[in-house]
C-alpha cells in the first residue's frame, strides 16, 4: 500500500459527512467479519474461552460488533487525519475529568493506562483537551507507508510518539516536565521483555514498563479509555488513579501490573465489542510454572 494511495483515500473520505463514515464502517465491518472472515475462528475461540458465561449467539454478536467497530475506527482515523482537533472533539463527551485535578494540585505529570478499547487511535487527540503535551509509547507498524502516514497524522494532532523499545528514559524526562505519558498494556510481549500476569484466566506476557515508570517517578496511573456510543458519539473516560507502587521489587512490579491488567479486563467485559479480540494476546506463554522476571 503506497503513501499516495492512503493520502488520496483519506482526502476522498474527507468529502463525506461524518454520518456516512459510520455507515461505511458498518458495511466494511460486515465484509471483513462475514465475507473475508479475517481471523474469525481465532476471535470466536478467544470469546468462548474468555466469556464462557455468554451464549454462542451472544459471542457471535460480539464478534460482529468488533469487526464493525474496527472498520469504523480505521475510517475515522483517515477521515479526521490532518483536521483541527476541534473537528473531532465536538463528537466527544468527557467523563471523570475531575480525577486529573489531583495531579494538577500536586504538581505531577500523568501516567495513562490505555488498551485497544474504543477508538484508541484518536483518544490522544481527545485527551489533549485535558492535558498537554502527551507522549504515547508505540510499536511501529510493519508497512512503511502506513507507518509514515500514521506517525505524521498523529504528530500533526499534537501527540509525541515514543518508540516502544528503550522508551523508559524519555518517559521519565517527560514526567519530570509534568507532561502526560500513555502506555498501552494489552499487547503481547516477547518472553524476555515481559512478565506473566493473569488476563481472562490465562497467563498473558505483559510489559512491566508502566509499573516501573510509576514507581520510579512516584506518579499515579490513570486508567483512560474512549468508548463509541450507539449514537456515534464518543465518551472519553478518566477513572480513579491508582497509587504508585511503593518500590521496584519484582513482586511489587508484578502485583501492580496485575492490577492494571485487572482494570483493563473489567473495562473489556463492560464493552466487549470494542476490544480487538483478533490480536494474539496470549501467543507468548511461560515455559513452565515459573513466570518471567521483570525487565526495565
Amino acid at each position: 500500500m503506497s503513501l499516495f494511495f492512503i493520502r488520496f483515500f483519506s482526502a476522498l473520505l474527507g468529502l463525506l459527512p461524518y454520518g456516512a463514515i459510520r455507515r461505511l464502517g458498518t458495511a466494511s465491518g460486515w465484509i471483513l467479519g462475514r465475507i473475508i472472515r479475517h481471523r474469525r475462528a481465532l476471535v470466536l475461540e478467544a470469546l468462548e474461552r474468555c466469556l464462557p458465561e455468554r451464549t454462542p449467539t451472544e459471542r457471535v454478536r460480539i464478534a460482529d460488533g468488533m469487526y464493525r467497530h474496527l472498520a469504523t475506527l480505521a475510517l475515522e482515523c483517515l477521515y479526521f487525519a490532518g483536521r483541527r482537533a476541534t473537528e473531532f472533539t465536538q463528537y466527544v463527551d468527557i467523563v471523570g475529568a475531575a480525577h486529573l485535578e489531583s495531579a494538577r494540585t500536586q504538581g505531577t505529570g500523568v501516567l495513562a493506562l490505555m488498551g485497544h478499547i474504543g477508538n484508541w487511535e484518536l483518544m490522544g487527540l481527545a485527551a489533549a483537551s485535558l492535558w498537554q503535551p502527551i507522549s504515547v509509547v508505540v510499536k511501529p507498524i510493519r508497512n512503511e507507508a502506513v507507518n509514515t502516514y500514521w506517525r505524521t497524522s498523529r504528530e500533526q494532532m499534537g501527540l509525541r510518539l515514543l518508540p516502544r523499545d528503550d522508551a523508559m528514559r524519555d518517559c521519565l524526562k517527560a514526567l519530570k516536565r509534568k507532561e502526560a505519558v500513555a502506555l498501552i498494556l494489552d499487547q503481547n510481549m516477547r518472553r524476555h521483555r515481559g512478565i506473566f500476569v493473569d488476563f481472562f484466566g490465562k497467563p498473558a506476557c505483559t510489559t512491566p514498563g508502566l509499573a516501573f515508570l510509576s514507581a520510579a517517578s512516584k506518579t499515579p496511573v490513570f486508567p483512560v479509555f474512549m468508548i463509541r456510543k450507539p449514537n456515534g458519539r464518543h465518551e472519553l473516560h478518566v477513572r480513579t488513579p491508582i497509587a504508585p507502587p511503593p518500590d521496584r521489587d519484582d513482586e511489587t512490579i508484578r502485583n501492580a501490573t496485575q492490577e492494571y491488567t485487572r482494570v483493563l479486563e473489567e473495562i473489556i467485559r463492560e464493552y466487549p465489542e470494542q476490544w480487538t479480540w483478533l490480536h494474539k494476546r496470549w501467543r507468548t506463554q511461560p515455559d513452565d510454572a515459573q513466570t518471567a522476571t521483570p525487565r526495565k
